[in-house]
C-alpha cells in the first residue's frame, strides 16, 4: 500500500518523497484533507450546536438531532477562515 500523497501545488511543483521528507509529506497531505481553518468566533456556535445535536439524539428525537447537527454544519460553513493569497499582479483588481 502506498501512503505517499503526490499532488501539484498552485505553481505548478509537484510534492513527492524526493522533494520532502517522508513525515513532513504525511503531514501536509493529512493537513490538507482533514484541517479546515476555522474563525475562533465560531467554535461556540459549532460546538453548541453539536451537543444540542447529541443530546437530542440521546433523547430520540432524531429529527431534532439532524436540525441541529445541519445548523452545526452550517456554522462551520460559515466561519470557516481559509488562507487567502493576493494576487502577484499589481493591476489585478
Amino acid at each position: 500500500m502506498n501512503n505517499k500523497c503526490h499532488h501539484r501545488h498552485q505553481d505548478g511543483s509537484k510534492t513527492n518523497s524526493k522533494n520532502k521528507s517522508e513525515a513532513t509529506i504525511g503531514a501536509t497531505c493529512l493537513r490538507m484533507v482533514t484541517a479546515v481553518p476555522l474563525a475562533r468566533e465560531g467554535y461556540p456556535f459549532i460546538f453548541i450546536g453539536l451537543g444540542l445535536g447529541y443530546l437530542s439524539a440521546l433523547a430520540g428525537w432524531s429529527y431534532l438531532a439532524v436540525f441541529w447537527l445541519l445548523i452545526s454544519g452550517f456554522c462551520g460553513w460559515f466561519f470557516r477562515d481559509p488562507e487567502r493569497h493576493s494576487p502577484a499582479d499589481p493591476a489585478a483588481v
